[in-house]
């Protein structure tokens, strides 16, 4: 999230990182209530113009705001929090992110968790672990089965024991005596 968003801003010079024209941002504050609520993220698509009433997101001293804009003027547009009392400063065309496109509500907490130390070792963590497991499992299942595979057979091992001492064995067509590692 965070680093990707320095990374995007400084290397390639965009305000807000997309993929195909979308965003996401996490709301953290009622501003925008009833229609968005924060913990909700919200999913924003570039347009090429914007009209009143839409609902815009844009970066102003170094924070994402989402607003609605109740106004357009040449140099940019007017824009307010539906649950504001007062209006925003004139926000330029250049730093708008995008329309607003639709809400996941209360994902947010998620996201954030995801982004602390905590989060990201929960995140990572749990597949690893659960790779660990499953390889686990599956190599005590293959080594079982390699032990049944490199057992003798049953009949062999009953012919075996009724060898005496000077007789002779007859597998395959070959003769063994005790003692003797290849056939005569």
């Amino acid at each position: 999230g965070s680093l990707y968003r320095i990374a995007a801003q400084r290397f390639f010079g965009q305000t807000a990182p997309t993929v195909l024209g979308f965003s996401s941002a996490v709301v953290l504050t009622g501003s925008m209530a009833d229609a968005i609520q924060p913990d909700d993220v919200i999913i924003t698509h570039r347009q090429d113009a914007y009209k009143v009433g839409d609902i815009v997101t844009y970066q102003t001293g170094g924070m994402s705001v989402t607003h609605r804009i109740i106004a357009v003027h040449e140099n940019g547009y007017r824009t307010k929090g539906d649950a504001n009392n007062t209006e925003d400063p004139l926000v330029s065309e250049d730093v708008v992110f995008g329309l607003y496109k639709g809400r996941i509500p209360k994902l947010g907490d998620f996201a954030m968790f995801l982004q602390k130390p905590l989060g990201m070792a929960v995140f990572i963590g749990i597949p690893v672990c659960a790779f660990i497991i499953y390889d686990i499992i599956s190599r005590q299942k293959s080594a079982g089965k390699k032990d049944e595979e490199t057992t003798c057979d049953p009949a062999f091992l009953v012919a075996l024991s009724q060898l005496k001492k000077g007789s002779e064995l007859n597998l395959l067509g070959l003769s063994f005596k005790e003692g003797e590692t290849s056939p005569p």
